[in-house]
């Protein structure tokens, strides 16, 4: 089954996925060691994470939302595009989503 590790939101898009919301306490590297061997992919609204971290060199792929915030009302609408990329994104890619 595809993992992905993304913010809260309703996860009745992501039948078929292990979804999990609730590291807000953790740095990004400490984030990223713990989603590495359990997740697929990560998705987050960090627009920095690629210049903060090896991105490239990470065993999992990054989604980044171009949404306003966290909130569920701005990430709701990102569900259709996320799962249409999980399938496809691979281990180090990044793929940023543009606002729907």
């Amino acid at each position: 089954m595809p993992a992905a590790a993304a913010p809260a939101a309703d996860p009745r898009p992501f039948r078929g996925h292990r979804w999990y919301a609730g590291w807000s306490g953790l740095t990004n590297g400490a984030l990223l060691a713990r989603i590495a061997g359990a997740y697929d992919c990560f998705v987050t609204i960090d627009k920095n994470l690629p210049s903060q971290q090896a991105v490239a060199k990470l065993p999992f792929g990054v989604i980044i939302l171009m949404a306003r915030s966290n909130k569920v009302a701005d990430v709701t609408p990102f569900a259709r595009a996320i799962a249409a990329a999980l399938p496809d994104i691979q281990p180090g890619q990044i793929v940023r989503l543009p606002t729907p």
